[in-house]
């Protein structure tokens, strides 16, 4: 009964812990381009929408909807898309052989997020370390990494929207891939878990009377 207890209580720092981290990344790119937007006033406003997608078992896919530019604002100048990809695994490796064991653990994750001109970009994540375990010895742990990256939009001519509250519809996907080797006989299990953040940042010139 405590194990089962210990093991949910891991689970549910593991959850509280990825929400701090995408609250972190979050933070981090509204830091950039305030920077951004700080340093070049003269140049253009900045619009910031986003959409999270929030912890859940991978992999899993999902439709990030995210409002086009309003033309009536001004003109777009151009547009970024900030991604951040938080993959965490909950490992618990048990050695069931008479002799220490070295095990090693290979967990690789990918978001995969694509734009309405059919380019797909791409979040990679991996982790991979070799573990001793003493015969009988039981082992759990997590394996996190946190993934932040800002695409140029190249088409904006996509992002254009005919009038207010049009949206655009990006397509997110999650894959995992989990290897756990050994000489010995273990037992082992595994659960896969992510969130992602999507923000699209539009910098345009307003319209006369829109400052």
């Amino acid at each position: 009964m405590t194990g089962c207890i210990d093991e949910r209580f891991m689970i549910s720092e593991c959850i509280n812990r990825i929400d701090r981290v995408i609250l972190y990344y979050r933070y981090i790119s509204f830091v950039i381009i305030t920077f951004f937007l700080a340093s070049g006033l003269c140049m253009g406003v900045d619009l910031i929408y986003c959409y999270d997608h929030p912890i859940s078992n991978a992999g899993w896919s999902d439709n990030a909807s995210l409002p086009r530019f309003d033309p009536g604002l001004g003109e777009l100048i151009s547009g970024k898309l900030s991604v951040s990809y938080n993959p965490n695994y909950y490992l618990k490796i048990s050695n069931q052989g008479n002799n220490s064991a070295n095990v090693t653990v290979d967990v690789q994750g990918n978001l995969s997020l694509v734009l309405p001109n059919k380019t797909v970009l791409v979040l990679a994540s991996r982790e991979n370390r070799t573990l001793l375990l003493n015969p009988s010895e039981e082992m759990s742990l997590n394996e996190s990494d946190n993934k932040f990256q800002i695409y140029a939009l190249e088409s904006l001519e996509d992002f254009l929207g005919s009038s207010s509250g049009d949206n655009i519809v990006l397509p997110i996907s999650v894959t995992t891939l989990n290897s756990i080797q050994s000489d010995e006989v273990i037992m082992t299990r595994v659960i896969p878990q992510a969130n992602a953040s999507i923000c699209i940042i539009y910098e345009y010139s307003p319209s006369e009377g829109r400052e």
